[in-house]
């Protein structure tokens, strides 16, 4: 396909500026050259057919749920029960015996920083992990009366996500569990802490 449409670009340039066909295919190969070095230093552009160094998705945008390698969902307080509102943030400073074992987190949305000692890596939750008791985070999001994974990038980076523990299974068969304050929410709405 990439070739088909740089032999018709090159057909558009060698009408229009009147140069030879050796000239039209030299400017096509600078431009495709130009376009590989533009994709490869932002994950924008060319297609490589699979998955790029940022994530599954390609584009540095992260794994299913838009987190990326080094996001981290945060909170002033401990979980206690029911459920509880989490950020996604950026780590700036590592927590460490000085800062009494917090870390320095940047909001995702807003930018504002803050010190927590309550912080947690996640990944996609594995069906051998959805199961009673297991803490989970949710993006705060539902259609009808279910909770639903993010639809794009901007939504997982800029609605709550909250935590809860898994308290039904039961209706597992249609890939909806119940967490923690009695909300039902699609499997592939949930994250685990690693």
């Amino acid at each position: 396909m990439k070739t088909a449409k740089s032999i018709l670009f090159g057909l558009v340039i060698l009408l229009i500026t009147g140069c030879g066909p050796a000239a039209a295919l030299r400017t096509i190969a600078d431009m495709s050259d130009d376009a590989n070095r533009i994709s490869s230093n932002t994950g924008v552009g060319v297609n490589h057919g699979g998955s790029s160094a940022g994530g599954v998705y390609g584009g540095g945008t992260g794994d299913m749920h838009y987190i990326q390698a080094d996001d981290y969902f945060i909170s002033e307080r401990a979980f206690e029960s029911g459920w509880m509102g989490v950020e996604l943030a950026k780590m700036v400073q590592a927590p460490a015996p000085e800062t009494k074992n917090e870390g320095k987190f940047m909001k995702v949305e807003d930018g504002n920083e803050i010190w927590t000692s309550y912080y947690w890596k996640t990944r996609v939750a594995q069906p051998s992990e959805i199961k009673l008791g297991t803490m989970v985070i949710i993006m705060d999001y539902a259609e009808g009366d279910v909770y639903i994974k993010p639809k794009n990038q901007e939504m997982a980076r800029t609605y709550p996500w909250f935590m809860a523990k898994i308290t039904d299974t039961s209706t597992l068969y249609q890939n909806v569990v119940m967490v923690s304050g009695g909300y039902r929410v699609k499997t592939d709405n949930l994250r685990v802490i690693e």
